[in-house]
């Protein structure tokens, strides 16, 4: 409980105390009714509403602190999701690490603070990756802390408060606590249903609660949804609840691995993209003696590949989806112009085949097809075409 609901509950019970005082007759005691309209002053001050005149407002009130540039703002709540095998975990360590120094995390500056990750998912890849990441900076010290099992932050009676208090546990230890990552929403909803409004919305209201008594940045890991057009799994209620959402995306035929914010409350950076590369660092054996391996990330700056936009809607991502296995699978490289080494496809061999994954009426499959191929051809985007050859740029 916060020292502010304290007081509030207390000026409330001495007001609920002074009412039941039968009314004094002319000429009682005076300090008594001096006491008396004290403790209505109380009720007065614990109800009342703060107000913010816009007259007051000027530039340093509408400058929001941020603890990672254009991406989390301080003590807010953001939520990272995508599809399984895409890079969230790599991403977020690469963050909490950038954090715990103080240094850039893919080019954007951070304020430094000391992390906490919530491991509900496994816990032992995440040391393994911590690890990782300190061998290839050479550092030994770094300001993050694990929580190594599955919380439940559904039920505000469970965990929510355990976790506050190892957040203040850590900070005794590593410094002020500037980030807490819950991995995964699903590994700690306890018994709620993510599919509930209900369920969702006491999830949300209690990390909101973490947040706000911690004065950290709380950033939860999530799935994306069976179709993943469709954005992240669950009940609507967390998009409406976090202050920035963002997805992560992998591009399997060029190896580059994307961020996207998809909303951002207090900062106008809707639609930035960060890209990296994944690069193995060993960092040990496992039983058998053989090599293990975890990944650090490499920013991609100024890329084709970062800049290139993904699809859009339904049809688009359909359309993608086969394009990527009929690249990978094709034996034509550099055909038209295409660079050297590039896979090539032909548009009027692939068409039908991509037609046939479309639910519209069969009619139209063909034409959605070459529609949605057309919208994603050209300059900046994510496929090139001459003479009847397909590529990606």
């Amino acid at each position: 409980m916060s020292d502010g609901t304290a007081r509030d509950k207390e000026a409330r019970k001495r007001v609920e105390e002074a009412l039941v005082i039968p009314r004094r007759a002319n000429g009682a005691d005076d300090a008594a009714s001096v006491a008396d309209t004290a403790v209505l002053d109380d009720l007065h001050e614990a109800d009342r509403l703060p107000l913010i005149f816009a007259q007051d407002i000027d530039g340093s009130m509408v400058a929001i602190p941020q603890l990672v540039e254009d991406i989390l703002t301080e003590g807010g709540v953001a939520e990272i999701y995508g599809a399984p095998t895409v890079g969230k975990t790599y991403f977020v360590i690469e963050c909490i690490c950038s954090v715990a120094r103080g240094v850039p995390f893919l080019g954007k500056r951070t304020v430094q603070g000391a992390c906490v990750y919530v491991a509900c998912e496994s816990p032992a890849s995440v040391k393994g990756r911590l690890l990782a990441y300190k061998l290839h900076h050479r550092i030994k010290d770094l300001p993050v802390a694990v929580v190594p099992q599955t919380l439940d932050l559904h039920d505000p009676e469970a965990d929510t408060g355990r976790l506050i208090t190892a957040t203040d546990e850590a900070a005794k230890v590593l410094g002020k606590v500037k980030l807490i990552v819950i991995d995964t929403l699903a590994r700690s909803m306890g018994d709620g249903d993510e599919n509930s409004t209900r369920d969702m919305s006491a999830f949300v209201h209690n990390v909101t609660h973490l947040s706000r008594v911690t004065a950290a940045t709380v950033l939860i890991v999530h799935h994306s949804g069976k179709d993943a057009s469709r954005g992240a799994r669950g009940s609507v209620v967390l998009l409406g609840g976090v202050d920035t959402e963002i997805t992560a995306t992998c591009d399997e035929i060029s190896g580059i691995h994307t961020l996207e914010v998809l909303k951002q409350r207090d900062l106008s950076t809707r639609g930035l993209r960060l890209s990296a590369r994944f690069i193995p660092v060993e960092i040990g054996t496992d039983c058998w003696g053989k090599p293990q391996t975890a990944c650090v990330l490499e920013w991609v700056e100024n890329s084709a590949d970062a800049s290139r936009p993904m699809p859009r809607g339904r049809t688009q991502g359909i359309v993608y989806a086969v394009m990527k296995a009929l690249l990978q699978e094709s034996k034509n490289f550099g055909k038209a112009g295409a660079p050297a080494g590039r896979p090539c496809v032909e548009v009027e061999t692939v068409v039908p085949v991509i037609a046939e994954r479309l639910l519209c009426r069969p009619g139209q499959r063909q034409y959605q097809v070459r529609r949605a191929l057309t919208a994603m051809t050209g300059d900046g985007e994510i496929y090139q075409t001459t003479q009847g050859w397909l590529w990606i740029n």
